[in-house]
Parts: C-alpha cells; sequence; structure tokens
C-alpha cells in the first residue's frame, strides 16, 4: 500500500512537470521562434517574460510581508519596462543601413593597399567595422 502511494505521488508530480513544461514553451513561443545563436534580441525577450511573470506570481501567490514585496515589484516593473523600451527600440540596423547603405552580404571584393605593396583589404569587412562603428556610438549615447 505504501509504494503505491510513493508511485502516485511521483506520477502526479510528473504530469505538473509536464504541464509546466508546456506552459512555458507557451509563455516563451515568440522569443524560441526568433532565436538565433548570434543575436541577443531573443534574450532580452526571455528575460521581459520571465520577469513580468515573476511580477505577476509575486502579486498574486507571494507571501512575503507588503513592506518588502512592494519595493521588489517597482524595481521588477521597472526592469521590465527598461527591457520593453529596449527591445521596441531595437532599429540600430535600420539606422546603420540608412547611414551607410544596404550590408553586403557575401565574400567581399578584394581591394589593394595603396601603402603596400602585394597586400590587399576586404570591402566586407570595411562596411562591417563602419557599421559596428555606428551602432556601438548610437548605443553609447544613449546611456
Amino acid at each position: 500500500m505504501n509504494s503505491l502511494k510513493y508511485y502516485y505521488v511521483e506520477f502526479i508530480y510528473q504530469v505538473k512537470c509536464l504541464i509546466n513544461f508546456f506552459k512555458n514553451v507557451w509563455r516563451f513561443r515568440k522569443p524560441l521562434y526568433q532565436f538565433r545563436w548570434w543575436d541577443y534580441y531573443s534574450l532580452l525577450q526571455f528575460m521581459q517574460i520571465a520577469i513580468e511573470h515573476m511580477v505577476d506570481e509575486t502579486k498574486t501567490k507571494s507571501t512575503e510581508v507588503d513592506s518588502t514585496r512592494i519595493p521588489k515589484i517597482a524595481k521588477m516593473e521597472r526592469a521590465s519596462q527598461i527591457l520593453k523600451n529596449q527591445l521596441d527600440s531595437y532599429v540600430y540596423m535600420d539606422m546603420a543601413e540608412e547611414k551607410y547603405g544596404k550590408l553586403i552580404d557575401n565574400d567581399g571584393d578584394f581591394i589593394p593597399l595603396p601603402d603596400r605593396p602585394n597586400s590587399f583589404t576586404i570591402l566586407f569587412f570595411i562596411n562591417i567595422f563602419k557599421w559596428c562603428l555606428y551602432v556601438c556610438s548610437t548605443v553609447i549615447r544613449q546611456y
């Protein structure tokens, strides 16, 4: 009898974990779909969604004292708002394209260097360097 109770409890626990897994997949479906290993945009989306969920659960289910809970909730809401603002203004690539033209997505063209004989540079890397400088300077100016 006691072993049946153990298996029943274990089964219920596994079912709850499985349900929680599908809830999380549904909650994070947009950043999961947009996730690319080279881009941090989805990571910011994951963080914003997780913080919003934490705020909701802390407001409704927390047993913490109000004097410490309310400031934590305010800070989490502020962090979520900052992330939302950052995600909404994710237009650095568009701004760089306006200033430096479309990014060339090819292997690049070899350009001879005038000061060094038998030396070349790739036009693609020059464009990428200009883009990086522009995006970094724009981000730094915001903060």
